[in-house]
């Protein structure tokens, strides 16, 4: 399911379709409490998300500016169960803008299928507030960072052909 610009609930069933080959462009996002979102179940799955580009985006005052969250649950406490959604191919390019929290870029992928080729390219995300910067966040996720991209992501490799 695509829903302005966010992905998902994926894999809440095991046996679920896929997504894939989709293009969400020159979207604004304005306090709102995710921007571009891949939301998959913590649960047994065979499904998949994969071909996505997220490009050409602002975003303006945004708590989750790009959040690829695999460990989705509604029960309380949650089973903690690893998502066997498989997570692909995915590029977040020319998305600028604020976030209202210090978390702005989130990749929460699951240890039993992480996510593979992330791709970022042109992303200046700051934080709203004066005091303070940005931040990523990375689990189980992987991919590369070509051209300049803000929060510096820590599991994206630097293109080292760019000079």
């Amino acid at each position: 399911m695509v829903n302005s610009g966010r992905i998902g609930s994926l894999g809440r069933s095991e046996d679920e379709q896929g997504v894939e080959n989709v293009i969400v462009s020159n979207v604004d996002f304005m306090s709102t409490d995710n921007g571009v979102r891949i939301k998959t179940w913590g649960k047994d799955s065979k499904s998949f998300v994969r071909n996505i580009v997220f490009q050409h985006i602002n975003m303006k005052m945004v708590k989750n500016p790009i959040i690829i969250n695999q460990h989705y649950c509604l029960d309380k406490p949650c089973p903690k169960k690893e998502s066997g959604v498989e997570v692909s191919n995915v590029r977040y390019e020319d998305i600028q803008g604020t976030s209202n929290t210090e978390v702005a870029v989130m990749l929460d992928c699951s240890k039993d299928k992480p996510c593979t080729d992330i791709v970022m390219g042109n992303v200046n995300l700051v934080l709203q507030m004066v005091y303070g910067s940005a931040q990523a966040s990375c689990n189980n996720a992987n991919g590369l960072a070509n051209d300049v991209v803000v929060p510096f992501t820590p599991c994206l490799k630097r293109d080292l052909l760019l000079t």
